[in-house]
């Protein structure tokens, strides 16, 4: 089975800018010699995520999770570790070797697969579109008053009003019919073994996640009597809906220029904004959005403008939406559009300009919430206010910001007439209250648990002092420490193996290598690994010695303390009484050593 050689492998990790290809998936931030940002793999309110450009590593505090630019691409695009290598080397020209099929896994082969096939799909359905100048989709899309670049760029294709056409397509009559049924392409008739397209004259949309590959389309009918209105592709290995947002592979460096994104809901909204110039816009492709399409935008930006239809559904969307991304603690302002518009029909009449001054007067949920209030209720009762603010509260329980939080407290007593000490008072007995917040004995558990983990690292503090200077220090402070300890003396087991990795990497190379070491550890030490080649050390000489003399103090103070406690259970027998208080004499000698070597080390 061919391979692809490590020496290729390190060409491809040591070539790519991993600074870089994160910052296609995390809006990063330059501070020192690293960058940071949000992490990608966990919910965080403040940057923990570092990307090292000169190590070429990432390394997340917050969930531990590390490693290299090939390790990075595996985890957020979810593929395998040999599609990682192939698609960097692709975008650095560095040829491999050819590979057999055998060295992929069954599910990179599905996922492949099924790409390749709504590719084809996808080109079947541009070509539809582009080929008849009289077919009904380039009529709809002329009089919709699109550019031909918006058209190009976002690929909408064409599915024509016939049967079995994409069925019968030439570049997949050798292609697996489950598999196309299995993506929504094709369906199969009830009783019978025949085939037919799924989409018949209809637009169509394709969805790309946010490296570009198809995973899936949407088609809007033609034909006004035809049901539903819009068709999705069903969700498959490749396509999950509350994971991705339509357009926003088009939209990222736009929104990350301007830090800024605006949320609309269908494909027109969107596809109007970026017609006319505003190209930070992605869709929900319909009202609901998930949590995970609001991380999914974190990555990129915090700042969020919904920008909804303006009728009832759509004012309730925007404030529900809002909702989900200020608990993400995310930056949410909502337009108003006249009635009866949405974004598409106003800027159509109205133009891109008087679309911008209304993304000006932009107002934060809690105002928008307000604003219905006082519509439905003109002169709101007593038990009508006291409802309205108990949800508010509520709401406002998930919301991580404080200050937010305090500012809403603040607006609402205002608009409420009452004073703001007794919403805070509300506030704090409702958030007691909450059934999601911890009980206390589950709190002391926990406070018990973090309370042991910070007894441990100071005990291990040395340890990793010890492994962050073998993986910068010079060949001699290698040698020094490997000539004073060993992994008896590491109690951390994690910190052992890698001590031993590293022992056994000199041995065999002379050198201590970071990315050859990453390939000897198993995934959970690699992690550690990264995370330790990010300590930064001033006076390394020094740091060498106080770790060095730490270990070994604690090492022989633990046997000291477990020779004492045998020595005790064993005060019967004269035998192993003196057998213990030699040992416990030659250990009093090394420890006044231990520590005599160390003071002179400080003169």
């Amino acid at each position: 089975m061919a391979r692809i050689p490590q020496e290729k492998i390190e060409e491809v990790r040591t070539a790519a800018d991993i600074v870089s290809y994160v910052s296609k998936y995390v809006r990063l931030k330059k501070s020192g010699r690293n960058f940071f940002g949000l992490c990608p793999f966990h919910q965080e309110k403040t940057p923990s995520f570092s990307v090292s450009p000169e190590k070429k590593i990432y390394h997340c505090f917050g969930c531990q999770k590390g490693g290299d630019v090939i390790g990075f691409l595996m985890e957020v695009e979810k593929i395998s570790y040999i599609e990682a290598i192939r698609r960097i080397a692709f975008d650095l020209g560095i040829n491999l070797p050819a590979e057999s099929e055998d060295s992929y896994s069954k599910d990179k082969e599905v996922y492949d697969k099924y790409y390749n096939l709504n590719q084809i799909a996808k080109e079947f359905f541009v070509e539809q579109f582009t080929k008849g100048k009289q077919n009904p989709a380039r009529s709809y899309i002329l009089n919709r008053k699109l550019k031909v670049d918006t058209i190009k760029n976002f690929m909408i294709g064409y599915a024509p009003n016939k049967w079995d056409v994409l069925t019968n397509h030439e570049s997949l009559k050798n292609s697996s019919k489950e598999d196309l049924v299995e993506l929504g392409l094709i369906f199969k008739k009830d009783n019978e073994n025949k085939y037919f397209d799924k989409f018949r004259n209809r637009l169509i949309f394709p969805f790309q996640n946010i490296s570009g590959r198809i995973i899936g389309f949407g088609g809007r009918r033609l034909n006004e009597e035809d049901n539903p209105k819009y068709l999705n592709s069903p969700e498959s290995k490749i396509y999950q809906k509350g994971l991705i947002l339509y357009g926003l592979h088009q939209a990222i460096s736009a929104i990350r220029e301007l830090n800024t994104v605006i949320l609309v809901e269908g494909y027109f909204d969107l596809l109007r904004l970026v017609n006319s110039g505003i190209e930070n816009v992605v869709a929900s492709s319909g009202t609901a959005l998930s949590e995970n399409q609001g991380r999914l935008l974190k990555r990129y930006t915090s700042n969020v403008i919904i920008s909804y239809d303006s009728d009832e559904a759509g004012l309730k969307a925007a404030i529900r939406n809002s909702e989900i991304l200020e608990n993400l603690d995310m930056s949410i302002s909502i337009v108003q559009l006249p009635e009866p518009h949405d974004p598409d029909s106003y800027i159509l009449e109205f133009g891109k300009n008087a679309y911008l001054q209304l993304l000006k007067m932009k107002k934060n949920p809690l105002d928008i919430k307000l604003l219905k209030f006082y519509k439905d209720f003109s002169n709101p009762s007593l038990d009508q206010k006291n409802k309205f603010i108990d949800e508010i509260i509520y709401e406002l329980i998930s919301v991580p910001n404080e200050v937010r939080i305090g500012f809403y407290l603040h607006k609402l007593a205002e608009s409420m007439e009452i004073t703001e000490s007794l919403l805070v008072s509300r506030f704090n007995k409702q958030k007691k209250n909450k059934k999601y917040f911890k009980s206390n004995q589950k709190q002391e558990e926990e406070e018990g648990e973090k309370q042991d983990l910070r007894i441990k690292m100071g005990e291990w503090k040395a340890e990793e002092g010890i492994l962050s200077i073998l993986l910068k220090g010079s060949a001699d402070t290698t040698k020094e420490i490997l000539n004073s300890l060993t992994s008896s003396d590491f109690e951390n087991e994690d910190y052992r193996q890698i001590f031993d990795t590293i022992g056994h990497h000199w041995e065999d190379k002379n050198i201590v290598s970071l990315s050859h070491l990453q390939n000897e550890l198993s995934d959970d030490l690699k992690e550690i690994l990264i995370g330790l080649s990010f300590n930064e050390i001033e006076n390394i000489s020094k740091f060498t010695n106080d770790c060095i003399y730490k270990l070994r103090k604690w090492h022989l103070n633990a046997r000291y303390a477990e020779l004492r406690r045998m020595l005790q259970e064993e005060s019967d027998s004269e035998k192993s009484v003196n057998h213990y208080m030699n040992e416990l004499n030659n250990l009093k000698k090394k420890l006044i050593e231990v520590e005599n070597g160390h003071h002179k080390s400080k003169l």
